[in-house]
């Protein structure tokens, strides 16, 4: 794959990225909301998720800084 279909995808990557962020953020205050264990173990598997997503957010700058050396 040349570098410039790559950069397209690194692009569109982070676009759906910063999506599925604003979503997570956007149930983490709904389940804010919530009261009970149910709420509980939504927030706690949100912010499992809002983790994983800074992870993979992360993944994808060291690809891009690799491809622009």
């Amino acid at each position: 794959m040349d570098q410039t279909r790559l950069r397209k995808l690194i692009h569109d990557l982070r676009a759906s990225q910063h999506a599925i962020r604003l979503n997570v953020e956007a149930a983490q205050i709904l389940a804010g909301k919530l009261s009970g264990d149910a709420a509980t173990r939504l927030q706690r598997h949100l912010k499992l998720l809002a983790n994983d997503v800074k992870k993979f957010s992360d993944q994808l700058e060291a690809l891009s800084t690799l491809l622009k050396k």
